[in-house]
């Protein structure tokens, strides 16, 4: 990762999400990034489910995030200025709203959303502004002639303040339309929501305010406007996007200045405390596996637009060396240097590293030779368009008969191998 931090590649984070999900050693995941925040926000969330502010730790799972809180079957929250902030609306008695639930400008938004400006709406906010007390004489005699009549009191009546009679279509439910509630099938009713409902008599009404998708109507509204909790939950999903952004930006930043990783937590934490980024407290991906996750997937990232800068030139050259690390693993890195398409100028960026032993018994010209081609063919990038490949002096890379170089000079004659300068040096 931080050697794919060192080229003068410059990289926007926010890009990431727009690549794959990438796993590091296990090979790349096709999932987008749009699905790594729907993990962020599957972990742990911090809910405050209680009137005295005392938070709790709500287990979900990782494989998606509820779209609304569980609500129960119709029954209605009592209407009142001191309602408690923890919902209980499962265990209380079914009891009918007393008072208006959407505010005037509420109700402005939604007649102009779901009407426009153009039908005449009737309903009790729409009315006393204008000052309306009967419908107009084209509509009176559009429902004479269908045998219909619609008494203008119907929705002026305290119980019927969600009924709103739009002229030439019928009545609707704005609060039910506003939700979009379903059945239990998982299918919208079309009447009073889709469809205008023209059946048009006072009972009709009563079955509809005391149908049981009207009463989950209410119940999510009532939700939505007393529930702390549910106010921090739809604030998260808000923000799930600038959130993972601002995150991957840190993480970023402490690659491209060699800062440890186990910074990355702390630094998230200052910027939420110190810089006032207060939305990164929705951030609980924290961790160890996940940290690495976002380091391999800034990395693959990197190293795609390495690669789509190097498959657009018609010629490329290698600096391949074998290494032996700490744990005794047989590592082989790879750097590729092309003139870059953009800036005209010559780049040189690490391409990979490998794990020699995992696929074969030991270091050898054919095992090497077989890895850089895999790796080629991988990115995508053409062996004949291999031009040089720079070494070390070892027999296994230069051997006359059998290196590294000769395998690829059979397969590219015109490619040119060249003992890497700073090696001479070295054994001068």
């Amino acid at each position: 990762m931080f050697l794919y931090l060192n080229n003068s590649l410059k990289l926007n984070p926010s890009s990431v999400f727009h690549g794959n999900y990438g796993d590091g050693l296990q090979g790349k995941r096709q999932i987008k990034m749009e699905m790594y925040g729907n993990l962020v926000l599957g972990n742990e969330k911090h809910l405050q489910t209680t009137a005295g502010s005392s938070s709790t730790q709500l287990e979900q799972s990782r494989t998606g995030v509820a779209d609304d809180l569980p609500v129960s079957t119709p029954c209605h929250l009592p209407c009142s200025s001191t309602a408690s902030s923890s919902v209980q609306a499962t265990s209380m008695a079914p009891q009918r709203p007393c008072e208006v639930l959407l505010s005037a400008k509420e109700y402005e938004n939604l007649i102009a959303q779901f009407f426009g400006t153009k039908k005449i709406v009737q309903s009790c906010y729409t009315c006393p502004s204008k000052l309306c007390n009967s419908l107009r004489q084209e509509e009176i005699a559009r429902l004479k002639q269908h045998k219909k009549k619609y008494i203008h009191t119907w929705h002026q009546e305290k119980a019927n303040w969600w009924l709103c009679f739009v002229e030439g279509e019928g009545m609707f439910c704005l609060l039910c339309k506003k939700h979009a509630i379903k059945t239990v099938q998982n299918k919208e009713e079309s009447a009073f929501t889709q469809t205008a409902s023209m059946r048009l008599k006072y009972d009709t009404l009563k079955v509809h305010r005391d149908s049981d998708r009207h009463c989950k109507a209410v119940n999510q509204e009532l939700l939505q406007r007393m529930s702390v909790f549910r106010k921090e939950v739809v604030k998260q999903k808000e923000t799930a996007k600038e959130v993972l952004e601002k995150a991957f930006s840190v993480a970023y930043f402490l690659a491209k200045e060699h800062v440890a990783i186990r910074k990355f937590l702390n630094l998230i934490k200052f910027a939420e405390d110190s810089l006032g980024v207060n939305h990164l407290k929705y951030f609980n991906h924290k961790s160890e596996g996940s940290i690495r996750e976002i380091f391999l997937v800034l990395g693959e990232t990197i190293k795609e637009e390495i690669v789509r800068s190097a498959q657009k030139v018609q010629s490329y050259g290698l600096m391949v060396d074998e290494v032996t690390d700490i744990s005794v693993q047989s590592q082989m890195l790879t750097f590729i240097q092309f003139v870059s398409p953009v800036t005209s100028c010559i780049e040189i960026a690490f391409l990979s590293v490998q794990n020699v032993l995992e696929e074969f018994a030991s270091a050898n010209a054919d095992a090497l030779t077989s890895l850089i081609k895999d790796e080629l063919q991988q990115c995508g990038l053409s062996l004949t368009n291999l031009k040089g490949l720079v070494t070390d002096g070892a027999a296994v890379m230069t051997g006359r008969n059998n290196g590294v170089a000769t395998k690829l000079k059979e397969l590219n004659p015109v490619l040119i191998s060249v003992h890497c300068i700073c090696h001479k040096l070295a054994l001068a």
